[in-house]
């Protein structure tokens, strides 16, 4: 079920409910996340981060933290 269109490169495309942008219409196809989903390492836009990873609070996504640690700030 995909709802949203979107212009990149100047060509229509449709993306996943959550992205705001992207490069194909599945899951983990996206560039920026619609408005309250943050943008993860592998492309798919949802609520948090997953373990070891954290908020980048400048690009509202997802980054790996240092040293293998479970969480980071």
């Amino acid at each position: 079920y995909f709802v949203n269109i979107k212009d990149i490169n100047k060509v229509w495309r449709e993306c996943h409910q959550n992205c705001r942008n992207c490069s194909d219409k599945s899951i983990n196809s996206c560039l920026d996340c619609e408005d309250g989903k943050i943008l993860g390492i592998g492309n798919e836009c949802g609520n948090s981060c997953p373990s070891k990873t954290y908020i980048d609070i400048n690009t509202n996504s997802c980054k790996p933290c240092v040293n293998e640690c479970q969480e980071c700030e």
